[in-house]
């Protein structure tokens, strides 16, 4: 029981209330780890766990109970990859601290919201922070500048990296953003003992890395930890669960197509998603799933989008809508394939098959959960074929071939939706999607080149101390 891994009795009584019945495999392992300290567990803790384990509360349950014991500052910072998982977990804490007898504040640091009222919330020192990466690292570039306030993590003692494999990934365009964030919150900066400087000194937070896989970026940092880098050693928790072994009620299957008509098949009704009673249809990006979703539209087909160029109102918006199961087609980017709250999905289409095998486990994994059926479909043109054998390889499954459409069969198929397609592509245009893409774009480069430029100057500090030591 709960009780049993050392939460205190009003976690205990919150846990009964919301339906915890029993921890799971990963909240027996871990909370025990957490809320042991001075014991042998004291280490930076690596998780792998499969998706829908319980891994939030795994770290929650043992953050909130050692809250008590030094409520003020901000005891833990958690960083996420999406806007939309941060502020699930941010809910999922304040319900699991809502019977704690204490006022539990988490200060959720996103983009799409406004700056200066986050910086201020962050000023106000909550028990907890939530933050996408980006701009977290923006308020510690920006802070003390233009009115912002600069996050003091002097008290953080514990760093939380969910969905580590991607916010490592040097492809994901995390990792930099990551590394200023870690060093802001593992660095205290004081006055020396004669009053006429500063130094550095390490703050010792503890870092749980929670992840579904293994990647290589993750296996990088074990190899590392084994090598003796860092001040405290790096635990590694492996769920038996862990390995990406697909649900059992899962059906995965593909269609081979020519890639000129695979949208027109997606779109002409002859896929799966009409007899389902909820489907997601994963696309590679924004444009393409604005694109899909206005075309759904014109046709008829009730949807709503999710992805990165949408306002943070609008995406919750979305989620909401189809979590309420209001709408039963999500047309969605990669941001909706990692630890969603989800409702029960009986189709995932993959309009593309994702380049990384991985991608392609966390996409198929939102259907057949906790036990129940489903079917995956991905649309696969001449140049997939590759990708197809990593699904199967990382799957550890064969993918069933259900239709090959023939050069015959697609031009039967480009007619029926090439108005909507046309129709689609200007109202984006009225709206002024294409702008919107160019200044993302733009912004994104913009970004990059902020943090090349930190990282440069970071760089030069260091070998200024490194010189002055050696000296």
């Amino acid at each position: 029981t709960f009780a049993d891994l050392g939460l205190c009795p009003p976690l205990v009584q919150t846990c009964r209330k919301l339906g915890f019945a029993r921890p799971t495999a990963v909240q027996s392992a871990i909370i025990p780890l957490i809320l042991n300290p001075t014991s042998s567990s004291n280490h930076h803790l690596l998780t792998l766990s499969a998706t829908g384990s319980g891994k939030t509360a795994a770290f929650a349950l043992p953050l909130l109970h050692l809250l008590s014991s030094d409520p003020y500052g901000i005891y833990a910072l958690i960083l996420t990859p999406t806007r939309e998982l941060a502020k699930q977990i941010q809910q999922q804490i304040l319900a699991l601290g809502s019977g704690s007898g204490w006022k539990i504040t988490c200060a959720l640091i996103i983009g799409g919201e406004d700056l200066t009222k986050q910086s201020l919330e962050l000023s106000r020192q909550p028990n907890f922070c939530v933050a996408t990466p980006g701009r977290l690292a923006e308020l510690c570039r920006d802070g003390d500048g233009g009115g912002l306030y600069r996050p003091n993590f002097k008290k953080v003692r514990f760093v939380v990296l969910d969905e580590a494999d991607r916010l490592l990934s040097a492809r994901s365009g995390f990792e930099r953003d990551v590394a200023e964030v870690l060093l802001q919150s593992t660095t205290k900066i004081e006055r020396s003992g004669s009053g006429d400087g500063k130094r550095a000194r390490r703050n010792m937070c503890r870092t749980l890395l929670f992840s579904a896989t293994m990647t290589r970026s993750l296996k990088s940092l074990e190899d590392m930890a084994g090598a003796g880098v860092g001040r405290l050693p790096l635990m590694k928790v492996v769920d038996e669960n862990s390995t990406p072994n697909l649900p059992a009620g899962l059906r995965q299957e593909y269609i081979f197509m020519p890639s000129r008509v695979r949208e027109a098949y997606l779109l002409n009704g002859k896929s799966k998603y009409p007899l389902a009673q909820s489907a997601i249809i994963f696309v590679p990006t924004c444009e393409r799933a604005a694109h899909i979703s206005g075309i759904l539209t014109e046709l008829g087909i009730h949807n709503v989008a999710l992805h990165s160029l949408l306002s943070q109102n609008r995406r919750l918006a979305s989620l909401g809508t189809f979590q309420s199961q209001r709408v039963r087609v999500l047309v969605a980017t990669d941001v909706a394939s990692r630890g969603l709250d989800v409702p029960e999905v009986d189709l995932v289409l993959n309009a593309e098959l994702p380049r990384r095998a991985v991608d392609y486990v966390h996409r198929v994994g939102r259907t057949a959960r906790a036990g129940r059926r489903g079917r995956a479909v991905s649309l696969v043109g001449e140049q997939d074929v590759d990708l197809v054998h990593e699904a199967e390889k990382i799957s550890g499954r064969k993918l069933e071939k259900c239709v090959e459409v023939t050069d015959d069969m697609a031009v039967r198929l480009l007619g029926p939706v090439a108005k909507a397609s046309r129709l689609t592509k200007m109202k984006l245009m009225d709206i002024g999607f294409d702008e919107l893409v160019k200044k993302h774009r733009d912004r994104k480069k913009r970004d990059r080149r902020m943090r090349e430029k930190a990282e440069r100057r970071a760089k030069k500090a260091i070998a200024k101390v490194n010189e002055k030591r050696s000296g």
